[in-house]
Protein backbone atom coordinates (compact mmCIF):
# COMPACT_ATOMS: atom_id res chain seq x y z
CA UNK A 1 0.00 0.00 0.00
CA UNK A 2 1.50 2.97 -0.94
CA UNK A 3 1.07 6.22 1.67
CA UNK A 4 2.48 9.52 2.50
CA UNK A 5 3.75 10.14 6.31
CA UNK A 6 2.44 13.04 7.87
CA UNK A 7 4.82 12.35 10.62
CA UNK A 8 8.38 10.89 11.11
CA UNK A 9 8.27 7.32 12.08
CA UNK A 10 11.75 6.43 13.46
CA UNK A 11 13.96 3.88 11.26
CA UNK A 12 11.04 3.95 8.61
CA UNK A 13 10.11 7.52 6.89
CA UNK A 14 10.72 11.15 7.51
CA UNK A 15 7.67 13.80 6.88
CA UNK A 16 6.56 14.02 3.44
CA UNK A 17 8.01 10.99 2.51
CA UNK A 18 6.14 8.62 0.02
CA UNK A 19 6.62 4.89 0.82
CA UNK A 20 5.08 1.77 -0.21
CA UNK A 21 4.55 -0.20 3.26
CA UNK A 22 2.65 -3.52 3.85
CA UNK A 23 -1.18 -3.21 4.08
CA UNK A 24 -1.30 -4.47 7.95
CA UNK A 25 0.89 -1.95 8.77
CA UNK A 26 -0.61 0.58 7.04
CA UNK A 27 -4.38 -0.12 8.22
CA UNK A 28 -2.81 -1.44 12.03
CA UNK A 29 -0.67 1.43 12.95
CA UNK A 30 -0.05 4.10 10.32
CA UNK A 31 -3.17 5.17 9.20
CA UNK A 32 -5.44 5.08 12.87
CA UNK A 33 -2.58 6.98 14.72
CA UNK A 34 -2.30 9.45 12.33
CA UNK A 35 1.36 8.81 10.84
CA UNK A 36 0.07 8.34 7.25
CA UNK A 37 -2.45 8.73 4.75
CA UNK A 38 -2.87 6.86 1.81
CA UNK A 39 -1.65 8.17 -1.61
CA UNK A 40 -4.44 9.58 -4.08
CA UNK A 41 -7.29 10.37 -1.62
CA UNK A 42 -8.98 13.08 -0.32
CA UNK A 43 -7.16 12.92 3.10
CA UNK A 44 -3.80 13.48 1.72
CA UNK A 45 -4.68 16.22 -1.12
CA UNK A 46 -5.99 17.67 2.23
CA UNK A 47 -2.94 16.92 3.98
CA UNK A 48 -0.69 18.20 1.75
CA UNK A 49 -0.70 21.92 2.68
CA UNK A 50 -0.05 20.64 5.87
CA UNK A 51 2.57 18.82 4.92
CA UNK A 52 4.76 21.41 3.60
CA UNK A 53 4.56 23.44 6.69
CA UNK A 54 5.14 20.53 8.55
CA UNK A 55 8.20 19.77 6.34
CA UNK A 56 9.52 24.18 6.58
CA UNK A 57 9.27 23.73 10.33
CA UNK A 58 11.28 20.03 10.59
CA UNK A 59 13.82 22.04 8.16
CA UNK A 60 14.60 24.66 10.64
CA UNK A 61 13.97 22.55 13.91
CA UNK A 62 17.26 20.54 11.90
CA UNK A 63 19.21 23.54 11.61
CA UNK A 64 18.38 24.72 15.30
CA UNK A 65 19.84 20.91 16.47
CA UNK A 66 22.63 20.58 14.10
CA UNK A 67 24.08 24.15 15.56
CA UNK A 68 23.66 22.35 19.20
CA UNK A 69 24.82 19.55 17.66
CA UNK A 70 28.04 21.25 16.51
CA UNK A 71 29.07 22.36 19.92
CA UNK A 72 28.28 19.08 21.77
CA UNK A 73 30.51 17.10 19.63
CA UNK A 74 33.53 15.81 20.48
CA UNK A 75 32.63 17.53 24.17
CA UNK A 76 34.62 15.97 27.44
CA UNK A 77 32.47 16.01 30.59
CA UNK A 78 33.57 14.74 34.25
CA UNK A 79 31.18 13.63 36.64
CA UNK A 80 32.33 13.12 40.51
CA UNK A 81 30.40 10.32 42.55
CA UNK A 82 31.12 8.45 45.55
CA UNK A 83 33.65 5.69 44.60
CA UNK A 84 33.81 2.46 46.86
CA UNK A 85 36.50 -0.12 45.84
CA UNK A 86 37.68 -1.34 42.56
CA UNK A 87 35.84 1.78 41.03
CA UNK A 88 32.20 0.51 41.87
CA UNK A 89 29.75 3.55 42.42
CA UNK A 90 27.97 4.18 45.29
CA UNK A 91 25.03 4.98 43.19
CA UNK A 92 25.26 5.31 39.24
CA UNK A 93 25.39 7.99 36.13
CA UNK A 94 22.23 8.71 34.99
CA UNK A 95 21.03 10.08 31.47
CA UNK A 96 19.79 12.76 33.23
CA UNK A 97 23.17 13.53 35.31
CA UNK A 98 24.88 13.35 31.75
CA UNK A 99 22.48 15.72 29.72
CA UNK A 100 22.99 18.16 32.78
CA UNK A 101 26.94 18.32 32.55
CA UNK A 102 26.20 18.16 28.93
CA UNK A 103 23.97 21.81 29.22
CA UNK A 104 26.70 23.40 31.58
CA UNK A 105 29.37 22.76 29.23
CA UNK A 106 27.85 23.17 26.31
CA UNK A 107 25.49 26.47 27.13
CA UNK A 108 22.63 25.16 25.83
CA UNK A 109 19.72 22.69 27.10
CA UNK A 110 19.90 19.22 26.89
CA UNK A 111 17.23 17.13 27.45
CA UNK A 112 17.75 13.15 29.14
CA UNK A 113 15.54 11.51 26.47
CA UNK A 114 17.82 12.42 23.88
CA UNK A 115 21.01 10.79 25.95
CA UNK A 116 21.46 7.49 24.24
CA UNK A 117 22.39 5.64 27.95
CA UNK A 118 21.60 1.56 27.35
CA UNK A 119 21.71 1.19 31.27
CA UNK A 120 23.27 3.95 34.19
CA UNK A 121 26.73 3.96 34.45
CA UNK A 122 28.28 1.90 38.06
CA UNK A 123 31.85 1.87 37.60
CA UNK A 124 34.53 4.83 37.27
CA UNK A 125 35.99 5.21 33.90
CA UNK A 126 35.74 6.88 31.06
CA UNK A 127 32.58 6.49 28.65
CA UNK A 128 31.95 7.22 25.02
CA UNK A 129 28.15 8.36 25.07
CA UNK A 130 25.99 8.72 21.82
CA UNK A 131 23.34 11.87 21.96
CA UNK A 132 20.55 11.49 19.45
CA UNK A 133 19.73 14.57 18.16
CA UNK A 134 17.11 13.30 15.66
CA UNK A 135 17.50 9.77 14.19
CA UNK A 136 19.90 10.78 11.26
CA UNK A 137 21.76 13.44 13.88
CA UNK A 138 23.88 11.31 16.11
CA UNK A 139 27.29 12.49 18.44
CA UNK A 140 29.43 11.45 20.82
CA UNK A 141 30.31 12.47 24.33
CA UNK A 142 33.32 11.44 26.34
CA UNK A 143 31.95 10.86 29.93
CA UNK A 144 34.71 10.69 32.51
CA UNK A 145 33.41 9.67 36.23
CA UNK A 146 35.92 10.04 38.85
CA UNK A 147 36.05 9.52 42.63
CA UNK A 148 34.46 13.04 44.23
CA UNK A 149 36.82 12.12 47.77
CA UNK A 150 39.51 14.32 48.47
CA UNK A 151 43.04 11.48 47.33
CA UNK A 152 43.84 9.99 50.47
CA UNK A 153 46.97 11.20 51.91
CA UNK A 154 50.45 9.49 51.68
CA UNK A 155 51.55 6.77 54.34
CA UNK A 156 54.68 7.52 56.15
CA UNK A 157 57.11 5.18 55.64
CA UNK A 158 59.16 4.39 58.53
CA UNK A 159 62.39 5.77 57.45
CA UNK A 160 65.57 3.18 57.07
CA UNK A 161 67.90 3.29 59.88
CA UNK A 162 71.62 4.16 58.58
CA UNK A 163 73.99 1.58 60.17
CA UNK A 164 76.35 4.00 61.81
CA UNK A 165 73.25 5.60 63.45
CA UNK A 166 72.06 2.51 64.43
CA UNK A 167 75.46 1.94 66.18
CA UNK A 168 75.53 5.04 67.67
CA UNK A 169 71.53 4.26 69.54
CA UNK A 170 73.19 1.11 71.05
CA UNK A 171 76.32 3.13 72.46
CA UNK A 172 73.94 5.54 74.06
CA UNK A 173 71.45 3.10 75.74
CA UNK A 174 71.13 3.33 79.54
CA UNK A 175 71.96 -0.13 81.24
CA UNK A 176 69.13 -1.93 81.63
CA UNK A 177 67.56 -2.30 85.11
CA UNK A 178 68.78 -5.78 86.03
CA UNK A 179 72.13 -4.88 85.62
CA UNK A 180 71.08 -1.87 88.37
CA UNK A 181 70.03 -4.01 90.61
CA UNK A 182 73.14 -6.18 91.22
CA UNK A 183 74.97 -2.94 91.71
CA UNK A 184 73.27 -1.55 94.22
CA UNK A 185 72.96 -4.93 96.37
CA UNK A 186 75.62 -4.93 99.03
CA UNK A 187 78.13 -7.63 98.59
CA UNK A 188 79.26 -9.54 101.35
Amino acid sequence: MKVIFIEEVPRVAKVGQKKNVAAGYARNYLLPYGLAVVEGSQAARDAEKELKKKIKTRELEAAELSTVAEKVEGLEITIAAKVGEKDKLYGSVTAADIAEEVSKAAGCEVDKKIVDLSEPIKLGGSYDVPVKFMWDLIVTVKVNVVSDAPPAPEEKKPRAVKEEEAMDCLLYTSPSPRDRTRSRMPSS
